[in-house]
This record gives C-alpha cells, sequence and structure tokens, in this order.
C-alpha cells in the first residue's frame, strides 16, 4: 500500500487538505546472492530498531493555544470598512469610555485623505460620530495621510500626520470635537500645517501632555536624507516658543535617521524610537529629549542608545510598563530577510541583559520578511503587532508575552493562523470636508529625503511593499537565511554573537510556556497590523491594512483578553519567580562545571532558612522538593539535574556546579526557602558547558563544524528531553571519548567516520525540519524499499539491478545531497572566524573573572599573559586566582596561528581584542578582515 501524502491548498479564501498518492509503490529490487541478502535483511532490521527507538521519543506535548479573537467584536473579532478605492489605518485611540477611534487615510481616486472611524466597543462603527461613524477630511490638492492619534483632556481628538504642498510633505495636525466635527478654533480651521524642511516631512508619532500640549515625533527632510525630529504645540495648535529652536526639535543621528514611535517620561522629557544609517550599518535607536527640546546626554551615549551588534535592526513604536522598562518594536536582518525582535531598554538606555539574550528577543515567525511595529504594555503583559510572511503574502501578527512581577516568557512561536471569513460591514460615500490651510513657518534648513523606495529600511507608509530581494552576503555573522525552524534557535546567535566559555551558547528552545502569537487575515492578499492598543478590560485592538487586488480595506481586530497570557507562565509546583532574587551569569564554564550565584535582597520581607542555586538540562528547574534544600549534608548532584546549597539569610552568594555533563546546555536558577516553607526562584540563565572531544568533534574536527551544531541541535532538541533520550546521550559519553581519541590522530579513521556519520546527519536535519515523526517516517519508508524486491527465492544465481530501481537510488541520494552537503559542507575560512569568535568570547569572561578578582583589567603591557601568571609588572594582582583564569593555562592563538591583540583601555570599550585575520595585519578584507571583540557585543 502507498504512502499518500497531505498538501494544504488555498480556495476562495479558504483552506484544505488535499490527499496524493505516491504511486502504485517502490520500485522492486532483483533477488541477491544469499550473502548480500543475509547481510542487507539484518542491516535493515538494525535500522528499523533504530527508527522505532526513535519513534519513541518523538515530542507528544501540545502547542499552546494561539490568542483568540473576540467573538463579541464585530464579526468573529474582525471588521473591515471602505471609504473608497484604496484606505489604510495607522493609528488607534481607544478613548476612557471604550470607543475605539482609527485613523488612517483614503484614496477615492485622485489623491490620499486624512480618514477617522470610531467604533462602539462591539466593533459597530459610532454614529453619534460625524452621523457615520466615519469622516473624511481634505487638507490640500495632494496626498493627506494620518498616522497618529491623541486626545486632549477636554475630549477632542488629535490626529497628525502629513499634508503634501505640491512638490513635498508637511507636517500636519487635524483636531476634532468629541462628535467629529473640526474645531475651527485650533490653527486654521481646525488645522494645522508646518513645513519644516524642504523635503517630505512627516508626523509619525503624537502623545498629549498632562497640561494639554501636543507633543509630536516625525522625520523631516534633509540634504542626504531623512533626519529625526521632535515639535510642541499648545492645546490650539501653536507651536511652543519654549521647546527646541522655536518649538521644533532636529535629531541627527549617523548620515540619516527616522524616528517612528514617542513616550513621554515622567520627568517631563521624550523618547524617541526609529532606525539610524551610519555607511553601511542600520541600527535601532532611541533618542533622549529633555523637557525643554533638548538632548539629554545623561541618556545612553550621549542621548542616544542603541543595540551592538553587526546585524542589521530596525526600531518602531514603543512603550513601557509600571516599572519603567522601554519595549521597542522592531526587525533584525536585512531589508525582505527579516526576523521579529522586541528589545527592552532600561530608562537610562541600557539594555536590560535579562530579557531575551542580551536584551532582545528575536524570532523568525515566517519563512520570509517578519517585522513587529507596535507593543502595547500592560500589568499581565506585553502585546507586540506587525506582519508575517507566508509566500510572497503578509498576514497580521499578534504576539503576547505572559508577565510575572515585571519579567517575560522566552521568545515567542508561531502557534496558530486564523481563518477569514467572508464579508464584512462597508461604509461608503460619506461626505468630505475642505477646509481652508494655513501654514506655519519651522525651522531647518531646506532639503530634498530620498524616496521611500531609496531608504535603507522599511519607512513608516503603511503602502511601502517589502523588498524583493534578500542580501546572500557569506559572512558567516550576517543574517543568513536558514530555514525557519534552525533560525529560531540561531537567530540571535548571529545578530549578537554570545560570549561564552570555551564553546559557543546557544539559545536554548523554548519552554514549556512560550508566549503566544497568531497569524490571520480577512480573506484578502495581504493584511498588516500597524498599530496596537489594550481596552480597560486588557483586549488587544490591531488595526492596519488588508489588499485585495487593487482595492485596500482599513481593518481592526479585537483579541479577548484571557487567552492573550500564559498567566502561569512563571509559576512552578513548588514556588513562584520573585523579583527579590538575582541569578548571576555563569561563568568559568568548564566541560564538567561552572560557577554561579545570586543574590536575596531584603524586597523578599520574609526570613530565608535555605538558599542556593537550582539546575536542569530542562527549562525553568525546581527544586524536586522543599526539604531538599535544607542546609545539612546535600545528596549527589546528578550530572542533569540537581541543586546546590549556599546557606541562609540575605546577601548574595556564589557556589561551584560540578558534575556536569560536557556539551550540554544547561538553565540555572536562584532559589530561596522562606520560614513558611515556600520556594521563590530567580529569573533563569542559561549556559553550555564546554565539548569534549567526541566522535562528531573528531571526525569534522572543530565544534563549530556545522555538521557538529547539526547534531548539537538534534542532541538538544530531539533527546535530551525524554528519559530515554538522556539515558542514550550518558551512554554516547561513556563510549564515545576513548574512540575519538583514537579517530582524531588517524586521517583515514576520521574520513570514515564523516562518511558513517552522513545517514545520521541526514536524518537530523529531517527531525529539525520536519520534526522527529516525519523523519522517522521517512527513514522507515526508505528501510522498507528493498523489503519489497522480488526476493522470492533463495537461489545463487543474482540478478542485476533494474535501470528504474538505479535511478531511484540515484534520485534519493541526490535529494540527499542537496539537502545535507551544503549545510554541513561550509568553507572552512568560515569555521576559522567562528572559531576566532568563540575563542576571543573565552579571552572576555576570562578578563571578566580577573576583574572581578582583582578590581581592574590587565594593562596593555601586562597584555593576556595576566591571565595564566600572576603578573609582576604594573599594577599587582593581589586576589589572583590559583590555577589562572584560562582552562589549558595558556594564552590561546588564533585559528590562523598569530597572537590576539590586547589593549586596555580600549579605544572601543574597557579593553579591545583583535585577530588581524590571515595576513596578520591590520585592516584587509575576505579572509584577511580583522576579527574584533567590540564587534560581537
Amino acid at each position: 500500500m502507498p504512502l499518500p501524502f497531505c498538501r494544504v491548498f488555498r480556495f476562495g479564501g479558504k483552506y484544505g487538505i488535499r490527499v496524493f498518492s505516491a504511486g502504485r509503490g517502490p520500485p522492486v529490487l532483483p533477488a541477491l546472492p544469499a550473502p548480500a541478502r543475509h547481510f542487507c535483511c539484518m542491516l535493515l532490521f538494525i535500522r528499523f530498531l533504530c527508527l522505532i527507538l526513535l519513534l519513541s521519543l518523538a515530542r507528544t506535548a501540545p502547542a499552546p493555544a494561539a490568542p483568540s479573537l473576540d467573538a463579541a467584536f464585530g464579526r468573529d473579532g474582525r471588521v473591515a470598512v471602505e471609504l473608497g478605492g484604496r484606505n489604510s489605518a495607522n493609528a488607534v485611540l481607544v478613548q476612557p469610555d471604550g470607543r475605539i477611534v482609527v485613523a488612517g487615510s483614503v484614496n477615492p481616486g485622485a489623491a490620499k485623505n486624512f480618514s477617522l472611524l470610531r467604533f462602539n466597543p462591539d466593533g459597530t462603527l459610532d454614529t453619534g460620530f460625524n452621523h457615520e461613524g466615519a469622516l473624511i477630511t481634505s487638507l490640500a490638492l495632494g496626498d493627506d495621510e494620518a498616522l497618529a492619534l491623541g486626545q486632549l483632556s477636554d475630549g477632542r481628538i488629535v490626529a497628525g500626520g502629513y499634508t503634501s504642498n505640491g512638490a513635498s510633505r508637511d507636517f500636519a495636525l487635524a483636531c476634532y470635537f468629541p462628535d467629529g466635527t473640526l474645531d475651527r478654533d485650533f490653527g486654521l480651521n481646525g488645522i494645522t500645517v508646518t513645513p519644516v524642511g524642504g523635503g517630505d516631512d512627516e508626523i509619525t508619532a503624537l502623545a498629549i501632555t498632562p497640561d494639554d500640549r501636543i507633543v509630536i515625533a516625525g522625520n523631516v527632510g534633509g540634504t542626504n536624507g531623512s533626519v529625526a525630529a521632535a515639535a510642541r504645540y499648545d492645546a490650539l495648535g501653536e507651536l511652543d516658543a519654549a521647546f527646541g529652536e522655536r518649538g521644533i526639535t532636529l535629531v541627527t543621528v549617523g548620515d540619516e535617521s527616522r524616528a517612528e514611535g514617542l513616550l513621554l517620561r515622567e520627568d517631563g522629557g521624550l523618547l524617541l524610537s526609529g532606525t539610524f544609517r551610519r555607511g553601511d550599518r542600520v541600527s535601532l535607536m532611541l533618542v533622549a529629549l529633555d523637557k525643554d527640546g533638548l538632548l539629554d546626554t545623561d541618556f545612553g551615549d550621549q542621548g542616544v542608545a542603541m543595540p551592538h551588534g553587526m546585524i542589521p535592526s530596525e526600531g518602531y513604536r514603543l512603550a513601557a510598563d509600571k516599572d519603567g522598562l522601554v519595549y521597542v518594536a522592531g526587525a533584525v536582518g536585512e531589508p525582505g530577510r527579516r526576523d521579529t525582535a522586541l528589545f527592552r531598554f532600561f530608562m537610562d538606555g541600557r539594555l536590560d541583559p535579562d530579557f531575551g539574550l542580551r536584551g532582545a528577543a528575536i524570532h523568525p515567525a515566517s519563512p520570509e520578511d517578519d517585522v513587529l511595529f507596535d507593543v502595547a504594555v500592560s500589568d499581565r503583559g506585553v502585546v507586540a503587532s506587525g506582519f508575517a510572511t507566508e509566500g510572497g503574502r503578509r498576514r497580521f501578527l499578534v504576539a503576547s508575552y505572559a508577565a510575572a512581577n515585571g519579567s517575560l516568557d522566552e521568545p515567542f512561536l508561531p502557534v496558530a493562523q486564523l481563518e477569514a471569513p467572508g464579508k464584512y460591514p462597508h461604509l461608503s460615500g460619506v461626505a468630505k470636508r475642505r477646509p481652508r490651510l494655513r501654514r506655519h513657518a519651522g525651522s531647518a534648513p531646506a532639503a530634498r529625503p530620498p524616496k521611500e523606495a531609496e531608504t535603507p529600511y522599511a519607512p513608516g507608509s503603511p503602502e511601502t511593499a517589502a523588498p524583493d530581494a534578500k542580501s546572500t552576503e557569506e559572512d558567516p555573522l550576517s543574517q543568513k537565511r536558514l530555514p525557519w525552524p534552525c533560525r529560531q534557535a540561531l537567530a540571535l546567535l548571529r545578530w549578537l554573537a554570545p560570549t561564552p566559555v570555551f564553546a559557543a551558547e546557544l539559545p536554548a528552545e523554548p519552554g514549556p510556556q512560550p508566549p503566544k502569537v497568531a497569524l490571520f487575515d480577512f480573506g484578502g492578499d495581504e493584511a498588516v497590523g500597524y498599530a496596537a492598543a489594550l481596552d480597560a478590560e486588557g483586549n488587544v485592538l490591531v488595526v492596519g491594512t488588508v489588499a485585495q487586488g487593487r482595492l485596500t480595506s482599513m481593518a481592526l481586530a479585537r483579541f479577548a483578553a484571557a487567552s492573550l497570557y500564559n498567566t502561569n507562565a512563571f509559576v512552578n509546583q513548588n514556588g513562584t519567580v520573585s523579583t527579590a532574587l538575582r541569578t548571576l551569569q555563569p561563568l568559568a564554564i568548564t566541560r564538567s562545571s561552572a560557577r554561579s550565584g545570586g543574590e536575596i535582597l531584603p524586597e523578599l520581607g520574609a526570613a530565608v532558612r535555605a538558599r542556593g542555586l537550582v539546575f536542569s538540562t530542562a527549562a525553568h528547574p525546581v527544586l524536586e522538593r522543599v526539604s531538599a534544600a535544607d542546609n545539612g549534608p546535600q545528596p549527589p548532584a546528578t550530572a542533569l539535574r540537581g541543586h546546590v546549597a549556599a546557606g541562609s539569610g540575605p546577601g548574595a552568594f556564589e557556589v561551584l556546579l560540578s558534575g556536569l555533563q560536557p556539551g550540554t546546555l544547561y538553565h540555572v536558577r536562584a532559589y530561596a526557602i522562606t520560614e513558611d516553607g515556600a520556594a521563590h526562584y530567580g529569573p533563569e540563565r542559561r549556559f553550555h558547558t564546554a565539548d569534549a572531544c567526541f566522535l562528531a568533534t573528531a571526525a569534522f574536527g572543530s565544534i563549530s563544524h556545522p555538521a557538529v551544531i547539526l547534531l548539537r541541535q538534534f542532541r538538544d532538541t530531539m533527546l535530551s528531553t525524554k528519559p530515554l533520550g538522556q539515558a542514550l546521550i550518558g551512554l554516547y559519553y561513556r563510549l564515545s571519548p576513548p574512540l575519538a581519541a583514537l579517530i582524531e590522530q588517524q586521517p583515514a579513521l576520521r574520513l570514515l567516520c564523516a562518511l558513517a556519520l552522513l545517514p545520521l546527519l541526514a536524518f537530523a536535519w529531517l527531525a529539525l525540519h520536519l520534526g522527529l515523526a516525519p523523519a522517522c517516517g521517512i527513514g522507515l519508508v526508505l528501510c522498507l524499499l528493498p523489503l519489497r524486491a522480488r526476493l522470492r527465492t533463495f537461489h545463487q544465481n543474482a540478478r542485476g539491478f533494474t535501470l528504474i530501481e538505479v535511478m531511484v537510488v540515484m534520485l534519493i541520494l541526490s535529494i540527499l545531497a542537496v539537502l545535507v552537503v551544503p549545510r554541513i559542507m561550509d568553507r572552512p575560512e568560515d569555521a576559522r572566524r567562528t572559531q576566532a569568535m568563540v575563542q576571543m568570547s573565552a579571552l572576555e569572561q576570562a578578563l571578566k573573572l580577573y576583574r572581578l578578582d582583582n578590581g581592574q583589567y590587565p594593562t596593555t603591557e601586562q597584555g593576556l599573559q595576566a591571565l595564566v601568571a600572576p603578573p609582576v609588572a604594573g599594577p599587582q594582582a593581589h586576589r589572583w586566582r590559583q590555577g589562572g583564569y584560562l582552562e589549558r593555562g595558556k594564552v590561546p592563538k588564533d585559528p590562523w596561528g598569530g597572537n590576539f591583540v590586547y589593549l586596555s583601555p580600549g579605544l572601543h570599550d574597557d579593553f579591545d581584542l583583535i585577530s588581524y585575520g590571515a595576513d596578520r595585519q591590520p585592516g584587509g578584507e575576505g579572509r584577511n578582515a580583522d576579527v574584533n571583540n567590540w564587534e560581537l557585543q
């Protein structure tokens, strides 16, 4: 019986599954000589048993439920409105009475105009707003578009965006009474237009201060491109001369910059989020201004904060929680090949290292282009919206994070796709208002910015198409577009180049309670969510644009609060996470040990009778029983999980985790047991122990070889979470090192071992991309194909393979070669550069340990040799650690045989580490390019 396969198809806005037959059966293998038959049958039987064994390890845990649309809102949680041929929705505002205002534009044919809609809490249009629930305002003969919304204390609604003067765009504000009529006392007949530069000026974000002043962020044309800008108006639409220079502040960052988000600080200052370009680098930025519109030099680096990374990043809108943590929605990667990213900063401009990995949670939500445009924060969690691209078609994306004591869950996963119903409420024929214009003169150099298509990052305009081409750079740290299940584990590693000790530390797989994500559409060709807001009940509202051919609609969707968050994401059976505990990042990591610790703050508010660290190879480790944490003799910790006690009472402590297994990902948390027996846990940290020399490492020559990385991913993802898989890993760790030591010295044995591992590599690749069960199914089919051969007799007359059978075998081998070989046979130079980065990361950690012990880094004159022997000249190391700070007792050479250059203080940081590459000379390109530690931050 041939095995069928399924294909998902779309017809008329609906999805279904069509089953296809794989044929009438596989080709038949001719009879073989008896010895060959017996050997093949035995080999096939062994392979069959191995597949059954691996199949038993398949994951069966269900995925978390996706955020669900609120059926009480609109139709099945969604509303789409058309006011003309082309519509867009760019901003949303929830009023105190629960009514919802949406702003955007409508283009009935000649030009775009401001458009506003107001909905009742149930999703129906509010007929008390301009009698129809919608209005259109034409500010000029050219294009006008609303991109931001705000509400004054008296209920008036302010919309900000741009208007076209025939040659370029200018800032534009319009003010409306609660019933939708223009406030004629605002500006000139309800409209304020402010030309600033000679190019395109746009208001992209808007906020209302407690004293009813209107603060905006936007972009102004410059001679070399756009620059970020902020301005402040009074409640009547006049520029506030006390702010910046005659009401406007221009912020120049890099060669070109754009502001997309605006946040009011408690001290009256502003935070602007956006993107800047300097040369070939494109990066997210945060800019701080004080209450007078001047740059706040105490924020970040002279008023500007940004992530430190080599991969391009983008910033869009932002929000802050009650603790002052700032979340910025954005993306990383090349245009057209971006991955969603959520960044978290402290209010002083520092990235929060406890969020995600080094302050960012990055996830490839689809195999193509993914972006987060907006973020909203409540006491229960954080919600971000944007789009994900599948098959060249963009779809609404909503991601929710569960909060517990100010913390967020693991990086999110796509878990569901929501189908679109048919028709939606439709509105047309609304009368337009054409008020006269008034222009205010601003202060800025006249210049013409580049067009949107020329900007190196996605602008805020909702009609900007996703870039077509995707970068194919060969730099090993560039954002190569791997298949998305693999990029989920590697995206942040490639962006920030984490700093492990002796081995590359990979992000862990998401824990058992990942945040929730939904991809959905409205039945059209594309759907993009541009803005998000939370209502009083915690429901999230997402607005955007839906495209169907040349026509577009304004779209609004609401998700139920109860479905948004993993309410038990941080609740364990033996306790909860507490902000009064801290967990130190593990350091001094070797093959079998690591040093970490924690701190118990007075805010815990209870007497602590026991404290320490709990560790496990599974996420969110907890104590198996509270009594086990007493200060008496500790039971011996297993290699995979356990805990180490560290006394009692508040304060900081440090412990040594020993008996760990090499090459294993561990999760560790500080714990505290109070007098009432309750268990409290600190934030979770993760680290990889260094690798011993195992078969794969010996065969391929390096732990950074793509084949070794692939097998490690397979081990961590498919085997380490199951008891049987853990037993197999333990057996492999015991038997592999002696064999690896023998193979490592013999080139012929290394080649044979590498060839023998190719089938396992193919299976691991299939398991990581398709899942363990499908991979086992494919392997089972390949094993059973020869059993269909015509072995009807056991005579000695051997017959050869038929032409069809030979072609089938060659086809299978070709497919495996195409899928596997390019991913495991990377260039040697890439491996050397990766190894240099791993070595630099190890040296960085050793230098930080040296500073922790001795209060300062070694000087340039003392050099890296101070890590292996106490320095005899210069500042003395009075607490130099016995045995040194490097595992092998010597300073390593770089992969090209040269010495690492060490400078302290450095030109870029506290210290600089440099490898001059293959030519051992400063500068150079390609294989001769320098590798620097400040580019790994």
